[in-house]
């Protein structure tokens, strides 16, 4: 069965699951996180696209 997902959803670009597959929808990666302001920015996206109903994490390379 994993073996049909992947030869219909993955091509030479990658695996690309359906949002009903997949458990993470986003990710957000703040750049440059060591600046000031960054990681508010980063987390206030975070939140709005929680808020929207998508499934996303954030790596803000803390260990929680």
């Amino acid at each position: 069965m994993i073996g049909g997902i992947i030869m219909t959803h993955g091509d030479n670009n990658g695996l690309v699951l359906p949002p009903r597959i997949a458990p993470i929808q986003a990710m957000v990666i703040p750049v440059a996180q060591h600046k000031e302001g960054v990681l508010d920015a980063a987390t206030a996206l975070k939140d709005r696209l929680t808020a929207a109903g998508i499934r996303v994490i954030m790596d803000d390379c803390t260990d929680e």
